[in-house]
């Protein structure tokens, strides 16, 4: 996802994140700053939107910066906004790791923008802020996860493998009652609390 700080960002980012054919800013050179994390395949990608964004709009520099990923990169993006010394755009992710960046004093309202048209709107509530405002856009695709299940207990225990949230949460307060471990997670990096929410 990316998300955006200042308003005198925000016609360009738009067109960076949609490639959309926004005005230019007139004549002047404008430069804005696109953080991203490190993963060379992230890279890539912020390399080929930049590349797309300025050939559309030659006045507009993009500059990426790239941050570490996992919970270094997550303090980093903490402390940037904290610290009012955040890129005009940056790249992060959607659901439970962006609930913690207090996005009303940090970043830049989008609800009302008109790109928020073409977002599916499944995808807002994961950007939607305390106040009900969106905060975000979608940069990708999409991005999945998974849950593995232990067939021994599920069988051992006249399980069915479950197609809702209810069944699977049906599912896990069985097994505990068993006394058996229903779920477990692996919270050691951050990120991987936001596949639930």
């Amino acid at each position: 996802m990316a998300f955006l700080t200042t308003r005198r960002t925000l016609l360009a980012a738009t067109a960076l994140l949609s490639l959309g054919l926004a005005p230019a800013f007139g004549q002047d050179q404008v430069a804005l700053t696109y953080l991203v994390d490190d993963n060379p395949t992230n890279v890539a990608t912020a390399e080929g939107l930049k590349a797309a964004f300025e050939a559309e709009n030659p006045s507009i520099k993009i500059d990426i910066e790239t941050r570490p990923g996992g919970g270094e990169g997550d303090n980093i993006i903490k402390t940037r906004l904290a610290t009012g010394e955040m890129t005009d755009v940056f790249r992060y992710n959607a659901g439970s790791l962006f609930q913690a960046l207090n996005a009303p004093q940090t970043m830049l309202d989008l609800t009302d923008e008109p790109f928020q048209a073409n977002v599916i709107d499944s995808f807002k509530p994961t950007v939607t802020a305390t106040d009900g405002r969106v905060y975000g856009a979608p940069e990708e695709a999409a991005m999945g996860g998974g849950i593995l299940y232990n067939k021994k207990i599920y069988a051992e225990l006249g399980l069915s493998v479950p197609k809702t949230w209810t069944e699977f949460m049906a599912n896990n307060e069985k097994i505990k009652a068993a006394g058996k471990t229903a779920v477990i997670q692996t919270f050691g990096d951050t990120w991987t609390s936001q596949l639930f929410v």
